[in-house]
């Protein structure tokens, strides 16, 4: 039953080290649906070197990182991507992870499988980079087996047009056969429990860090800062003109802004800057 896992994977491992381009996959199910399982034992079968490197990442900085000191051939899995990242923010990471696959994935034919709860997550331009998508279906307990529907992506790039096919392979006897369903057994446990060890450590971190933002004593975002600061410059500029070259009074600037006269005087009259401190 989970020689489908097996031809998977060996359609994969073929794609990168023999045919020289890269792939691109996505794990899709509810949580608990085996969707991590899946993509960590595919990623495993198509490189070995994939279990001893525990080769999972969490954050986008983990996996930019990550993927500068991979070899040819080599796979990786980013789990529960976007989770957790509101969506403006993590629209804004895919743009920068998709110029930066489009640079590094040709040039080093790795194996890339993302795991999201929904397509949802999933970006249009980054889904028309995709090869395939692995959706979860469910869990057999007593074999240890999850089963899922794999679908082969096929992207017409003339037509803008994405159709979503069967995966179909040759077997021994020379029939076609469709990879339908796509079974797989559950990862070695040495390998599993070095996931869970490291998929762990990332909770306690994001649970600490959430705890920390909720109560108010968060490490303020750089870029934010930095734009609070621009803001704040501009509305400098803005009442030292409307004060010096125009000639109005605190009063009337008070009047326009909503603020005190009196508050004005304070920030702007001894003619020093207003400033946020990262």
């Amino acid at each position: 039953m989970t020689h489908t896992c097996d031809i998977l994977a060996g359609h994969i491992k073929r794609r990168c080290n023999e045919l020289d381009k890269n792939y691109m996959g996505v794990g899709v199910g509810q949580t608990g649906s085996g969707k991590s399982a899946t993509c960590f034992n595919i990623c495993h079968r198509v490189d070995e070197t994939f279990g001893d490197e525990c080769r999972v990442v969490f954050t986008p900085s983990e996996f930019m990182e990550e993927i500068q000191d991979m070899n040819k051939g080599e796979a990786i899995m980013f789990d529960e991507a976007g989770v957790g990242i509101p969506a403006r923010e993590w629209q804004r990471i895919q743009n920068r992870l998709m110029g930066y696959t489009a640079q590094l994935f040709r040039h080093k034919n790795l194996c890339v499988f993302f795991t999201v709860p929904s397509m949802m997550f999933i970006d249009a331009q980054l889904r028309a980079l995709m090869h395939g998508i692995i959706a979860t279906k469910s869990i057999d307990y007593e074999q240890r087996v999850s089963i899922a529907k794999y679908y082969r992506i096929n992207h017409d790039p003339v037509f803008a047009m994405t159709k979503f096919e069967t995966f179909e392979y040759t077997g021994r006897d020379g029939n076609i056969y469709a990879l339908d369903p796509l079974c797989t057994p559950h990862p070695e446990e040495k390998y599993w429990k070095m996931y869970l060890k490291k998929k762990e450590a990332f909770a306690a971190k994001f649970y600490k860090e959430t705890e920390a933002e909720l109560r108010g004593d968060a490490k303020p975002d750089a870029r934010e800062m930095k734009k609070m600061n621009s803001k704040v410059d501009a509305f400098e500029r803005a009442i030292g003109h409307l004060h010096d070259a125009q000639g109005l009074s605190w009063k009337e600037i008070g009047v326009i802004t909503s603020v005190p006269a009196t508050t004005l005087r304070d920030w702007f009259g001894s003619g020093q800057r207003a400033e946020v401190n990262v």
